[in-house]
């Protein structure tokens, strides 16, 4: 039953991952949040796939587990606090300093931001 039900699920997330896209998508407006919730909303099912009673369900029960995940990054984004540069301690500007180096995403998302917020002030 357990290989079956795995199965039925790994079909279906193949079968339906442009769909989902396009469903976290239209909650967060951010191509990586949106593929962030996908993700884990995968795994979230993967995890409790046992609480499927009815396989007919498969779809409401994975739209209800993907948009609890995007209700969750929303929720988080309130909670992002910007600190001033000057307040941060070294070691936290040290690990800043080496993701903004590995990261280009990073890098270009730091660049977006000062430019939104440079344009703000003018």
């Amino acid at each position: 039953m357990a290989k079956k039900r795995e199965a039925l699920l790994t079909d279906y997330f193949t079968r339906e991952q442009a769909r989902f896209y396009r469903l976290a998508y239209s909650y967060l407006k951010n191509r990586e949040e949106a593929l962030d919730a996908v993700q884990t909303a995968v795994c979230r099912a993967w995890e409790r796939q046992d609480s499927l009673r009815d396989p007919s369900a498969l779809h409401t029960w994975f739209c209800r587990i993907l948009v609890n995940a995007c209700t969750d990054l929303l929720r988080q984004r309130g909670r992002v606090t910007y600190v001033p540069l000057e307040d941060l301690e070294e070691e936290t500007l040290s690990w800043c300093r080496q993701m903004l180096r590995h990261s280009p995403l990073a890098l270009r998302c730091l660049k977006a931001s000062l430019n939104a917020d440079c344009d703000g002030q003018m």
